[in-house]
């Protein structure tokens, strides 16, 4: 059973257009579904399409040279007549010298073409994506939201999303929905939003589809396509990832702990980040007297990987306040998903005061502090000097609590279940 995913929503204006449409995300999260999907759609409303699985198809001599490319798509598609036609290329890297290979076909038959096309790895693309820079409308498919696992798991349809100003929306969701959430959340915190991971029942089997998605990963996207040698140190180096998560990343300990050159370290996190496992963002700054600007914060792209490579047993006994790292974790993939990675930082003084993530958006900043406790919370000293120091770009602050829900002038108290829900 193919699970839905917004994600099309938001593809399905950018159809029929010059634009190239990019599909990035990692192995698994069901891209090649999505662009099936989309081709029934297409072929539903008549249109012609195409579809090439390149990763299966590299060898065929089309995808060696752009006008061998044409020339067959000329001849056995009738490329040229009035009628568009839609190419959908799944795992596209594969190609040699992929964006010029895109570029020198759409600059010819932009017009009467449409490549929709799918890549796992941004380490090989991104080398020749500057090519496509303003030919491109890119998509990034992750695993499934909170709100998406909601729609899979839960006997109730997830559909809302707040803003700020609607308190009395916000206070009647949580209400009817609490005992609910808070129902769901564990396992998702545990087990992640991989498809294949939501559909089996069994947590047996959950582990065995995790472990062959990580295989998956390390033999498709390591050794095969990036031919990295030394296979053990790169598991080594996730494993310490996923201890890390939330942490700074020092990177000659690593090195000395992996026995890896530290350039040798920069290309495999390099991969890491390029290959939509973990994450790392930087630290924000302007004051360097007075802020620490050293190591980046890492962060798995999925919940389910901290839990693999930790190897916790059993993994739904998850205490949630000890595990505060884990919820720090949760509140980056919901970030992720909505916001550009690159549009994600922390913030830390030389006191070592921190604020876990500073989104920059529409040249406003949003601080956002994790922040749990029995007792009533209060604005954290930090959250009020940042408000102070930048007010005028920041003008309200997040806090995630537990369970407690708040409205004050310059700060919003949010339960970290009902956190996918707010619109930022």
């Amino acid at each position: 059973m193919a699970l839905y995913r917004k994600t099309i929503e938001d593809i399905l204006p950018w159809l029929g257009t010059n634009q190239i449409i990019i599909i990035k995300g990692p192995r698994r999260v069901g891209k090649s579904v999505l662009l099936h999907q989309l081709e029934d759609i297409l072929k539903e409303r008549g249109d012609k399409t195409l579809f090439f699985s390149v990763e299966q198809k590299r060898h065929l001599p089309i995808f060696s040279d752009p006008k061998l490319f044409i020339k067959f798509l000329k001849e056995q598609y009738h490329l040229g007549t009035h009628q568009k036609l839609y190419i959908f290329l799944d795992e596209f890297q594969y190609i040699k010298q992929a964006g010029l290979f895109l570029k020198h076909v759409h600059e010819l038959w932009g017009n009467t073409l449409q490549f929709i096309i799918a890549a796992s790895t941004t380490f090989k693309v991104t080398k020749n994506i500057e090519h496509l820079e303003k030919l491109r409308k890119v998509f990034y498919l992750g695993s499934l939201s909170f709100q998406e696992y909601l729609n899979q798991k839960s006997s109730f349809s997830y559909t809302q999303k707040f803003a700020f100003s609607d308190e009395h929306g916000i206070k009647e969701f949580y209400d009817l929905y609490r005992h609910d959430l808070e129902e769901h959340v564990n396992e998702y915190l545990s087990w992640g939003g991989y498809p294949e991971i939501i559909l089996e029942q069994d947590p047996e089997k959950k582990n065995e589809i995790f472990g062959d998605i990580i295989h998956h990963h390390i033999e498709k996207d390591i050794s095969s396509f990036l031919r990295i040698e030394n296979v053990t140190s790169y598991i080594q180096l996730m494993e310490i990832l996923s201890q890390s998560i939330a942490h700074r990343l020092n990177h000659q300990d690593i090195s000395s702990r992996l026995e890896l050159h530290k350039k040798t370290l920069t290309k495999y996190l390099d991969i890491i980040n390029g290959t939509f496992t973990f994450s790392f963002i930087p630290p924000y700054f302007t004051d360097t007297k007075k802020e620490l600007a050293k190591m980046n914060k890492v962060y798995a792209r999925d919940m389910g990987l901290i839990s693999y490579f930790l190897q916790q047993t059993p993994r739904e006994s998850i205490s949630l306040i000890p595990n505060i790292f884990r919820i720090k974790n949760f509140i980056f993939t919901e970030l992720q998903k909505h916001h550009h990675t690159s549009n994600l930082y922390f913030y830390r003084t030389i006191a070592k005061a921190e604020i876990d993530f500073i989104l920059c958006q529409d040249k406003k900043l949003i601080p956002i502090k994790v922040k749990f406790g029995k007792k009533k919370q209060k604005l954290p000293v930090v959250m009020k000097n940042f408000l102070k120091t930048y007010e005028h770009m920041a003008h309200k602050g997040i806090v995630i609590t537990q369970d407690e829900l708040r409205f004050e002038k310059n700060c919003v108290f949010i339960p970290f279940t009902l956190f996918p829900f707010i619109d930022i």
